[in-house]
C-alpha cells in the first residue's frame, strides 16, 4: 500500500499553561501530518501593545505573525479568533498564507450568524471569505453557513472528540458519592433552568462554574457552588458523580458537548438539554436522558428519574461510554479531519 503524502500544517491555537495541545490536535501526527505550532511569548514590554491590538481587532495576531515564512502546506486555525489574522495576511500576499489553504475549526460563528441581520451576515461572510475549509461540529450548522453566503465547498462537519485515555475503566456505583454534578462556564449554560428544576429537591447538587454564569441568579439551598478546578480534579469529580446535568440553551453549535461526552466516558448518567446540535451526540433513553430547552419541570423529572433508579443510571452510563469510545474520541475527530483536508484542500 502506498503511503499517503506528508502534510505540513501550521497550527494556530491557544497554548494552555500545562502545555496540552488544544483539542488534542497532536493526533494529526498519526495521519501523516507534521505540526508547526507557534507559541506566544512576547516580551513584557511588547505584551501590553499586543494585548491592546488583539483586543481591539478581535484577532490573535502573535501566533500568525510568528508563522510568517513557515514552510507549510496549510494553516489550521483552531477557532475563529485564530483565523482572522492569517486571512488578513493572506490578502496582503504574505507567505506562507498567500500560497496555501487556510482551514478553520469553527465553534461559535454559526450562532453569531443566526442572530444577525442579513446585511450583518453578509459582512461577516466577507471577513471569512478567504477560508478554504470551515470545519464544524454538528451537521445542523451547515444550513446557517450556506444562508450566510458560504459555499458547500467551504463546509464540512466533523465529530467532536474527547481524550479517551483520560477515562480508563469507570468506578463502581459504590464509589460515586456525588448525586448530581454540573460543570461548565461557557455562555451556553442555562443555570436558571437548572436552579428552577432542582429547587426543593432533597438531592444535593454540586455546581462548578464562574460567577458570571450566575449573574442575577440565587442558588437554591441544596446547590453548592464551587469555582472551576484544574482538569485532573474535574476528571476526578466525574468519576465520583452518579448523574451529570448539562443544562444548556439551544444554540447552533453543540454547547456542553465536552462535559456531556467526558461524563459519558466516565460512565456517568448524563441528563442534558435536547438542543438540535447536542442531539447529534446524545440519544434520549439509550445514552442519556434529555429535556426540552428551558423546561424546568421536564429537567426535574429527568433528574429525579436518574437519581432514583440505579439500574437506569448504570445502563445509560455503560451505553454512553461504549458510544463515546466507538465514535467520539480525538482519534476519531482528527482522523476525519485528516481525510477531509487531504481530499478537499491539500491534494484535490
Amino acid at each position: 500500500m502506498t503511503a499517503e503524502p506528508t502534510v505540513s500544517a501550521l497550527v494556530l491555537a491557544e497554548t494552555p499553561v500545562d502545555g496540552r495541545l488544544a483539542y488534542d490536535v497532536g493526533r494529526l501526527a498519526d495521519h501523516g501530518f507534521t505540526l508547526d505550532i507557534p507559541r506566544r511569548h512576547a516580551l513584557r514590554a511588547a505584551r501590553k501593545i499586543r494585548d491592546v491590538v488583539e483586543h481591539r481587532s478581535g484577532m490573535k495576531w502573535e501566533e500568525a505573525v510568528r508563522g510568517i515564512g513557515a514552510r507549510a502546506d496549510m494553516t489550521l486555525a483552531l477557532l475563529e479568533q485564530f483565523a482572522l489574522a492569517p486571512l488578513q495576511l493572506k490578502k496582503l500576499r504574505i507567505p506562507p498564507y498567500h500560497a496555501h489553504p487556510v482551514v478553520m475549526l469553527s465553534c461559535w460563528l454559526s450562532e453569531e450568524l443566526r442572530r444577525m441581520s442579513p446585511s450583518e451576515r453578509r459582512s461577516v461572510a466577507r471577513r471569512f471569505a478567504g477560508v478554504d475549509l470551515i470545519l464544524f461540529l454538528s451537521e445542523n450548522q451547515r444550513e446557517i453557513f450556506v444562508d450566510a453566503g458560504f459555499t458547500e465547498g467551504q463546509l464540512a462537519a466533523v465529530p467532536f472528540g474527547i481524550e479517551w485515555n483520560r477515562f480508563p475503566t469507570p468506578p463502581s456505583s459504590r464509589e460515586r458519592d456525588i448525586p448530581i454534578l454540573s460543570v461548565g462556564f461557557d455562555r451556553g449554560r442555562d443555570y436558571r433552568t437548572l436552579f428552577r428544576a432542582v429547587e426543593g429537591m432533597r438531592t444535593r447538587v454540586d455546581l462548578y462554574c464562574k460567577p458570571v454564569n450566575l449573574a442575577g441568579l440565587q442558588a437554591p439551598s441544596n446547590v453548592t457552588v464551587h469555582a472551576p478546578v484544574p482538569y485532573e480534579e474535574y476528571v476526578s469529580l466525574l468519576n465520583r458523580a452518579q448523574v451529570v446535568a448539562v443544562p444548556t440553551f439551544d444554540l447552533a453549535y453543540p454547547t456542553g458537548q465536552s462535559v456531556a461526552l467526558e461524563a459519558s466516558a466516565a460512565g456517568c448518567c448524563v441528563v442534558a438539554t435536547r438542543s438540535q446540535a447536542l442531539s447529534e451526540y446524545l440519544h434520549d433513553g439509550s445514552t442519556a436522558l434529555l429535556s426540552e430547552p428551558g423546561q424546568a419541570d421536564q429537567l426535574r423529572f429527568r433528574l429525579e428519574e436518574a437519581v432514583q433508579n440505579e439500574q437506569l443510571r448504570t445502563r445509560l452510563g455503560a451505553a454512553a461510554r461504549e458510544m463515546v469510545g466507538a465514535r467520539y474520541t480525538t482519534r476519531h475527530m482528527w482522523s476525519a479531519v485528516a481525510t477531509i483536508v487531504r481530499e478537499r484542500v491539500c491534494f484535490r
